[in-house]
């Protein structure tokens, strides 16, 4: 079975392009990013059009296209979700909308111990901040737990309010979990989302 699907993020500072070809038992994902909120709009589709050519891509090879739906600023997030629904519609394939912050806690390396708090800059000294765990896995693929679905917070109220439900997670999870930090607002609001000490961040999933 072969599978190309490209993927946009565009709902963080971060402008990101994904292509994953699956073929011949085999899983190739290729990544073009760009960081600055200003230029989502310009970047986005020559970013894909380049990602596909250096793979020997044309879009019509495409059998989907995925988006970061947000939870994020209004005009990031209509920019990939513009251009996703273009090439749906041109292409005649299916448009996969993606919860941006489960798409950040799937890069961290973790296991059923750790609870993923994704934190995404939300501007104006807020965040977007969301919680998953793996719960397990099924026919070879992660299942996941959301212990809390994206919420808008103060950067300042989210490493107490962090704290205060970390035990109830822990509960819900039959297990002490481990706070494992994500995403670009830990960097945005150092100041003010300073992680008590044994909280981890992950230093492999996006800033």
């Amino acid at each position: 079975m072969e599978l190309n699907l490209l993927a946009l993020e565009t709902s963080s500072s971060r402008c990101g392009v994904a292509l994953l070809r699956a073929a011949g038992g085999r899983l190739e994902v290729s990544v073009r990013e760009h960081e600055g909120s200003q230029e989502h709009a310009e970047r986005l589709l020559p970013m894909a059009n380049e990602l596909l050519a250096a793979s020997g891509l044309t879009p019509a090879a495409l059998h989907a296209v995925a988006f970061g739906q947000g939870p994020g600023g209004f005009t990031g997030l209509r920019v990939a979700c513009g251009v996703a629904q273009g090439m749906g519609l041109g292409l005649g394939i299916p448009v996969l909308p993606i919860v941006s912050h489960q798409a950040v806690a799937a890069q961290v390396e973790a296991t059923s111990a750790d609870a993923i708090v994704v934190a995404l800059d939300a501007r104006m000294n807020e965040v977007y901040l969301a919680v998953y765990r793996q719960a397990g896995v099924s026919d070879g693929e992660i299942v996941w737990e959301a212990l809390q679905a994206p919420l808008l917070i103060a950067a300042a109220e989210a490493v107490p309010w962090t704290a205060h439900h970390l035990p109830g997670w822990s509960a819900r999870a039959g297990r002490p979990l481990n706070a494992v930090l994500a995403g670009d607002a830990w960097d945005a609001y150092a100041a003010d989302m300073t992680p008590p000490a044994g909280w981890r961040r992950a230093e492999d999933a996006q800033r």
